[in-house]
């Protein structure tokens, strides 16, 4: 069943479109929390400023850099069923 990820709304979470990518700092963000309550996927509802809709956005890759420092972590969107929707943008969420 799904749960109520955190939501972090576009305006007020400094969330900006980039190269196609939605982008915002960890350090502005609360943290992502467990999305269904039979698996430990962690992810955010996504809520947009301009239209009002909210997306749901699971943790996805964690890209590091050649010393293994955290670099960023990649959201994907999805349905409320689990299914990716390759529609929309990625939600790129920097270490910083």
């Amino acid at each position: 069943m799904l749960l109520s990820p955190t939501v972090i709304h576009t305006d007020i979470h400094n969330i900006t479109f980039h190269d196609g990518v939605l982008v915002a700092e960890a350090s502005m963000l609360p943290a992502p929390s467990q999305v269904w309550d039979d698996a430990c996927d962690a992810g955010y509802t996504v809520r947009s400023a301009r239209t009002g809709t909210t997306v749901l956005y699971l943790e996805g890759e964690a890209t590091r850099d050649r010393e293994g420092e955290l670099q960023y972590v990649t959201y994907a969107p999805h349905d409320k069923r689990g299914a990716m929707l390759t529609t929309l943008p990625l939600l790129r969420v920097y270490n910083d």
